[in-house]
């Protein structure tokens, strides 16, 4: 199941009904820290998708959670049987 975008605790709390619909991975969005800005300027949206493939640095720091959310995120599926897959840029 590709979850890109997803907040890690989202897709935490999404583990358990993919476990019971069949999947066995998650492709996740690159983990770290990217770049946020609101000028974007097609109709006003803000920080669109492709900024979570543009790293400023590789902390385990961005809008969808931290270290620690990321980590509790992979136990809790892994629990589950589910595999975590991330994009690396």
């Amino acid at each position: 199941m590709e979850l890109f975008g997803w907040p890690y605790d989202d897709i935490a709390e999404e583990c358990d009904i993919l476990k019971v619909a069949g999947y066995l991975g998650v492709k996740i969005t690159p983990p770290n820290e990217h770049v946020l800005t609101e000028d974007w300027i097609e109709e006003g949206g803000l920080n669109p998708w492709g900024y979570f493939i543009q790293p400023v640095s590789y902390k385990l720091n961005s809008r969808l959670g931290n270290k620690k959310k990321l980590k509790n995120m992979i136990n809790k599926c892994r629990k589950k049987g589910i595999r975590i897959y991330s994009q690396i840029v």
